[in-house]
């Protein structure tokens, strides 16, 4: 009986210290260098600590500002840690089940660091959560960038009807590509 129990702990680290590993890899893979002073970069470290800990004293039973998640990530962005910076956006959702700042600065993050499907699902979310419609542009252009010409035509169509918005540089593209 004892091994069992070995057996499962023993599995069960390996699993939570892959999740970890993961997750690590994650934040390093995210990373790049940022031409700043090192009075900013001590700056926004600091600025870092500060909105961790006004995070971490949250009192218990309570949530944590959702500023304090948007904050935080933003210096973390201006560090160059887009990895962190994702990490600590997505935290903010074990707390909240919206953030229309929180979706948006995700899918801007994605963006940066290629990865337009996820931008796109945050842009989605924006619009089937607050109506926030100007949005089809954003997952338009990532579906573009993607190389899916005739859904970036459908997404931005929509985005035209829903808001009498116009991009002529996407338009200029969509003319490229028919050509």
């Amino acid at each position: 009986m004892q091994k069992k129990n070995y057996a499962a702990i023993i599995v069960l680290f390996v699993v939570l210290s892959g999740i970890g590993i993961g997750l690590w890899k994650q934040q390093a893979k995210y990373t790049v260098d940022v031409d700043i002073t090192p009075e900013q970069r001590q700056t926004f470290e600091q600025r870092v600590e500060e909105w961790d800990e006004k995070i971490d004293s949250t009192p218990a039973g309570e949530q944590p500002n959702p500023d304090y998640f948007i904050e935080k990530a933003r210096y973390q962005e201006y560090l160059g840690q887009y990895g962190a910076a994702i990490k600590t956006l997505q935290s903010l959702f074990d707390y909240y089940e919206n953030s229309s700042a929180a979706w948006n600065n995700l899918a801007k993050l994605y963006e940066k660091v290629g990865r337009p499907r996820k931008a796109i699902e945050n842009y989605q979310k924006l619009i089937d959560v607050f109506e926030l419609y100007q949005f089809r542009l954003d997952i338009a252009w990532n579906y573009y960038r993607l190389g899916n010409i005739e859904k970036a035509r459908e997404v931005y169509q929509q985005y035209q009807s829903e808001t009498g918005g116009r991009d002529e540089e996407l338009e200029y593209y969509f003319e490229q590509a028919a050509q």
